[in-house]
C-alpha cells in the first residue's frame, strides 16, 4: 500500500502552514523551506509513480519486475488509480493531463494510448510520444518512429502531417512547456525536426519549423553546426544554436552571442513573456538563463543544474551535488535559497516540478528508501512505497 502522511497541522493544501512532516528523524528542509503564499484555490496538486513489489530491487535488477509493478496517480497526497505499468513504466511513457492518467506504450507495431488504463487510440508504426496535447475533447501527439528516422503529427491518432526523414527535437517531458517538444503559440501548434541532406558528397543537416501543418522557416543544410532547441512565443521565432563563433540566443532577427565554448545542454524556456536560454558546459559546470531583456545568471560556475522551472515572473532553480543529489532551491518566491540538509533525494524526470501561480511543488525520490516526498511550498508529505515518484502537476 502506498501511504501518504499527512501534515501535523493541516492537509497538504490549501491553506498550508508554514511546517513539514519529517520522515527518519529529519526535517528535509533547512531554514523553512521554500516558501510562497497559497495555492491557488481550486486546483488539485496530482502526481505520478511507479511502484513495484515488495522485494525487488528497481534502482538493480535487471530481471523485468512483472505484473505486480503499478503505474500510480495521486490526488493532493492520496493515491485515486493505479494500473498495470506493462510497457509504460518509463517517465516518458505515463503523464498527468485534466485528472487523467494517460498511458502510451509499443506492441506488435501499433502504437497505443489509453486514458486510466483504458486504451482509446491505436495506431501504426511504433512511436515514442515527444509531444502530448489536449485541447477541446481531443488529443495531439508528436511520435518518433522508435529506432529510426520519421514522425507524425496526429490529432485522435489520425495522420495530419508526417516526414519519413524527419527527427523531432526535444522530449514529451521538457521542463517549461507543458506539450514537450509540441507547444502552442496562440492557437497554433508549434514543433521542430532536423532532416539530413547531401550537399555534393557531404551528408549535412537542416532544421525545419512547423506551425500545425505548414513549414514556417527552414535553416538551411550547414547554416548552424547544432542547433538545440526552436520555439515560437508571441510570434516571434526564437532559436538557441551553435555556430563557428560560438554559441548563440536569436529572437526574431536579434543575435545574442553567449559563450565561445559548446555548451552540453542549451534548451529555450518561456520566463516573464519571452524565451530564456538556458543550459550548462560540463567542466566547470555554467550555468545561464540569459534573454533579450536581462539575464539572471551567467557564467555561474559553482552550481550543477539539475532542473529550471518558470511560471510568470517567477522562477526555481534546482542545485544539485556531482552525484544529482539535491543540495537547495534557488528561487524567485522567498525565501530565495532553500537547503535541503538530509537524504538521496532526486528528481526522476524534468517532470517531477511544477510551478503555478507562484507555488512550487516537487516530486523527490528517495534513492536510500522508501520514504519519498511531495513538496509545496514548505509543506511535504511522505509517501512509503517501493519505486519512485515519475512527475507533479498542479491544475
Amino acid at each position: 500500500m502506498l501511504l501518504a502522511a499527512a501534515c501535523t497541522k493541516a492537509p497538504l493544501f490549501p491553506g498550508r502552514p508554514r511546517s513539514a512532516t519529517e520522515a527518519g528523524g529529519g526535517n528535509h528542509h533547512g531554514d523553512g523551506g521554500v516558501s510562497t503564499e497559497t495555492i491557488p484555490e481550486g486546483v488539485n496538486l496530482y502526481a505520478t509513480a511507479v511502484r513495484f513489489a515488495q522485494g525487488y530491487d528497481w534502482q538493480r535488477d535487471t530481471v523485468p519486475a512483472g505484473d505486480e509493478t503499478r503505474i500510480l496517480l495521486l490526488k493532493n497526497g492520496a493515491e485515486i488509480l493505479s494500473v498495470p505499468a506493462g510497457r509504460s513504466a518509463s517517465p516518458e511513457r505515463h503523464r498527468v493531463r485534466d485528472g487523467h492518467l494517460w498511458t502510451d506504450y509499443c506492441e506488435d507495431g501499433w502504437t497505443i494510448l489509453c486514458r486510466d488504463g483504458e486504451e482509446i487510440y491505436r495506431w501504426t508504426p511504433e512511436e515514442s510520444l515527444k509531444g502530448f496535447i489536449l485541447q477541446e475533447g481531443n488529443v495531439f501527439t508528436l511520435g518518433q518512429r522508435v529506432g529510426e528516422t520519421g514522425f507524425s503529427f496526429r490529432r485522435n491518432g489520425a495522420v495530419l502531417y508526417e516526414d519519413a526523414g524527419g527527427t523531432i527535437l526535444g522530449e514529451v517531458n521538457e521542463s517549461g512547456w507543458d506539450g514537450g517538444a509540441l507547444a502552442m503559440d496562440g492557437e497554433h501548434f508549434c514543433y521542430c525536426y532536423r532532416a539530413s541532406v547531401r550537399v555534393g558528397s557531404d551528408k549535412l543537416t537542416e532544421y525545419h519549423f512547423m506551425k500545425d501543418l505548414h513549414m514556417e522557416n527552414t535553416l538551411p543544410a550547414g547554416s548552424v553546426k547544432t542547433l538545440y532547441d526552436w520555439r515560437s512565443v508571441g510570434g516571434v521565432l526564437y532559436r538557441s544554436e551553435l555556430r563557428e563563433r560560438g554559441y548563440y540566443l536569436v529572437a526574431g532577427g536579434k543575435d545574442i552571442f553567449l559563450s565561445r565554448k559548446t555548451p552540453h545542454l542549451a534548451k529555450l524556456m518561456p520566463w516573464k513573456g519571452e524565451v530564456f536560454s538556458t543550459g550548462y558546459y560540463d567542466s566547470p559546470y555554467v550555468f545561464w538563463v540569459e534573454g533579450i531583456k536581462s539575464a539572471l545568471w551567467h557564467d555561474f560556475e559553482t552550481i550543477i543544474i539539475n532542473g529550471v522551472f518558470t511560471d510568470g515572473d517567477d522562477y526555481s532553480v534546482i542545485e544539485t551535488d556531482n552525484d544529482c543529489r539535491i543540495k537547495s532551491v534557488i528561487s524567485a518566491v522567498p525565501p530565495e535559497d532553500a537547503v535541503f540538509s538530509a537524504g538521496n533525494y532526486h528528481l526522476m524526470s524534468p517532470s517531477c516540478g511544477y510551478m503555478l501561480g507562484g507555488c512550487l511543488a516537487l516530486a523527490l525520490t528517495n534513492l536510500d528508501g522508501t520514504e519519498h516526498l511531495l513538496c509545496v511550498d514548505d509543506t511535504v508529505a511522505v509517501l512509503n512505497f517501493n519505486g519512485y515518484l515519475s512527475s507533479i502537476r498542479i491544475e
